[in-house]
């Protein structure tokens, strides 16, 4: 599965994690020191690549997840132009691996995770929608501009007179994780996966649960999901905790849990969107929530598992 791949050795508080990453940038994968105690599969969002989740001098929760001993993959879907590619993708990765992973999306990421037809020990969506629409004439005018913008690009426009990356993505980064998500994360974002999602017709000012006519439609309830844990700030922008719970719109679905990062939960601010995973206070308050659901995940597996004792 690794096959000519160039390793990179990283340096970790739980020992040494082994980085690697094909020379097309298809698939980035972190090996912890030891066997694993299960693998994650780590999916970037709309605008995004893997490497939001390393961030050059920065570290991110690729790393942390394969010091806390998780065999850590994560693809490229940036040239994906279209939800069926997100989730061809991810579904052509599960079938390749011995036991269904866990998974953990970010953004458009996390709701290609949740459409896929493939099985999860656990599915973790952090700042990912399950619901379109609450976008003014405005934001969807910026959100959906031709050609394929990056967020930088989107962020030279303004919304009532507020940049468009402070309304929704975040509310400022420290230099040292800025440069380097500029540089390095970042990635055009085709027109037609944006109208998908954010066009007219997807994104009406009445919000709904994604239905069988939308490219992002959910499986049916009572699909066989297995535990869920929906990591979703009030303070993101582009997706609110309303628009990530499906319980919202009176969706039942057994074994979910929200996490809502925010200072009326005893956070100590207010996440946006990006600030979820590349903020230096995620690191602190809310990697951890994610990391520790995981691995409670490998040992209800562990549990559950033939021969297992107890």
């Amino acid at each position: 599965m690794l096959g000519g791949l160039g390793a990179l050795g990283l340096a970790g508080c739980g020992g040494a994690v082994h980085a690697r990453r094909d020379r097309a940038g298809a698939r980035w994968v972190w090996r912890p020191a030891g066997a694993p105690r299960g693998t994650v599969l780590l999916v970037h969002g709309l605008g995004t690549r893997p490497a939001i989740w390393d961030l050059p001098g920065c570290g991110g929760l690729g790393p942390v997840l394969a010091r806390a001993g998780f065999l850590v993959i994560a693809p490229d879907l940036s040239g994906r132009p279209d939800p069926g590619g997100w989730r061809a993708a991810i579904e052509a990765i599960c079938a390749g691996l011995e036991r269904p992973p866990l998974g953990v999306g970010l953004d458009l990421g996390g709701t290609a995770l949740f459409g896929a037809r493939a099985s999860f020990a656990g599915r973790v969506g952090v700042g990912a929608p399950l619901a379109s629409g609450g976008f003014s004439a405005a934001m969807r005018g910026v959100l959906t501009a031709p050609g394929a913008p990056t967020w930088r690009d989107l962020g030279r426009r303004t919304v009532g007179g507020r940049s468009v990356v402070r309304l929704v993505l975040t509310d400022g980064l420290p230099a040292r994780i800025h440069r380097p998500l500029v540089r390095q994360a970042l990635a055009p974002m085709p027109l037609t996966l944006r109208r998908a999602w954010y066009g007219p017709g997807a994104a009406s000012p009445v919000p709904s649960l994604l239905s069988g006519g939308s490219g992002w439609a959910l499986p049916a309830p009572g699909a066989g999901w297995g535990p869920t844990l929906v990591v979703a700030a009030p303070g993101d922008g582009l997706a609110p905790p309303w628009q990530c719970d499906p319980r919202a719109f009176g969706h039942r679905w057994p074994g979910l849990t929200l996490r809502a990062p925010s200072r009326v939960n005893g956070d100590e601010r207010e996440f946006n969107h990006l600030d979820l995973v590349v903020h230096p206070d995620a690191r602190r308050r809310v990697w951890p929530s994610i990391v520790g659901w995981l691995e409670e995940r490998t040992l209800e597996a562990r549990r559950a598992s033939p021969g297992a004792g107890g």
